[in-house]
């Protein structure tokens, strides 16, 4: 078929959909959302292991989740139905087969096991590298730049009721 795809797992792209779906207007999008002291946590491990871009502070860091979070509502409300699907990355690392399965047929793609593949080599980002293929689950250790008590209450000030919209406690 004609069809042509290009696959980017640039997390600051949530921020921008509606201008790609401009300049790409059959662009079809996968929104993986993670809770969001988890990707706090892993921002300051990254941001710790000298990446600027991660954001200096708690505070940087949650405004960033809960944009990106809230960016990607807004064009849902705007899109076409079915141009943005939603995954919970706790249920991709639980059941990445099944996750992948739905995906694809949301795509409107054929799955094949391959496409497991990707789970069992070194992923691309600093902070993912304990990420690890076990049987028909991933499992992943906690980043290692755990919260403190002032950061979580900085992240649960900032954050919490978008947390509590995505069913995260």
């Amino acid at each position: 078929n004609n069809n042509k795809y290009i696959i980017d797992h640039t997390p600051f792209y949530a921020e921008i959909v509606g201008f790609i779906r401009r300049i790409l207007p059959r662009a079809r999008f996968v929104h993986v959302i993670r809770n969001g002291l988890d990707v706090v946590s892993s921002l300051k491990h990254s941001f710790n292991r000298g990446y600027g871009w991660a954001g200096a502070d708690t505070a940087s860091r949650a405004h960033r989740w809960v944009s990106s979070i809230e960016a990607v509502a807004q064009e849902q409300n705007l899109a076409p139905g079915g141009s943005i699907i939603e995954l919970r990355y706790e249920e991709l690392c639980a059941d990445p087969q099944g996750q992948l399965e739905y995906l694809s047929l949301a795509l409107g793609v054929s799955f094949e096991l391959e496409m497991l593949s990707a789970f069992e080599v070194a992923h691309a980002a600093p902070s993912r590298r304990t990420i690890s293929r076990k049987a028909d689950r991933l499992e992943f250790e906690r980043d290692e730049a755990v919260l403190d008590y002032a950061d979580s209450a900085a992240f649960r000030e900032i954050a919490g009721s978008t947390m509590v919209r995505l069913g995260y406690s």
